[in-house]
């Protein structure tokens, strides 16, 4: 969305949003590569989170929470878009 000029027509905070769900997505899938490409991560996970897991589940809900409340701007109607002139 933000490749095809979406925050441009978007008002100020649901723009905002949406580069901020596009950061912590970024921050997700490299911590998330992080974890795929440790062979032993799955067996140091069952005893406790290590020092990449903890930022790797905080990112994910961050971006969790963001997309929510992005999805609820949404769906009320005249929310998200910006208004255009007659």
């Amino acid at each position: 969305m933000v490749i095809a000029g979406a925050p441009a027509r978007l008002r100020r905070g649901p723009a905002l949003l949406l580069w901020l769900e596009l950061a912590a997505a970024v921050a997700a899938t490299g911590l998330g590569s992080l974890r795929a490409i440790d062979g032993g991560a799955a067996e140091r996970l069952a005893t406790r989170p290590d020092a990449v897991e903890v930022p790797r589940r905080a990112t994910v809900a961050t971006l969790f929470g963001l997309h929510t409340v992005s999805f609820r701007i949404y769906l009320q109607p005249d929310s998200g878009r910006k208004l255009s002139a007659p």
